[in-house]
């Protein structure tokens, strides 16, 4: 009969249902990860060059990933600088029709040239 190894020792069922043992468990779980073709590659160039495993590269990634950023200085807020605005010399903001109507000749003006 094939027994589970916890930390290298078998143990019962019954000694499974414990949580430290059932979270050793989880912590050295194998599990099946589906990169795109860019991301395996990068990360097996990071592996290369560092000269570790490929398996430390995807962890040490993934931890950086999901941990909030040391280093990072606070950032001055973002403020709007409004420019002048307004509308053009002819157009009427009240009757914006006649404006895309001027539009619209104007486009279709362009089209009869180019033919």
């Amino acid at each position: 009969m094939l027994c589970p190894l916890v930390r290298g020792r078998c143990v019962s069922v019954a000694d499974i249902t414990t949580s430290n043992l059932i979270d050793d468990m989880i912590s050295y779980m194998r599990t099946t990860l589906t990169l795109d073709n860019d991301i395996a590659d990068y990360l097996r160039e990071q592996s290369r060059l560092h000269e570790k495993s490929f398996k430390q590269v995807v962890n040490e990634t993934l931890r950086r990933g999901m941990s909030p950023l040391v280093n990072d200085k606070p950032r001055k807020p973002f403020k709007v600088k409004p420019l002048p605005g307004g509308y053009m010399p002819g157009v009427d903001p009240m009757n914006p029709k006649d404006f895309l109507n001027q539009l619209d000749d104007e486009h279709y003006l362009e089209v009869l040239r180019r033919q």
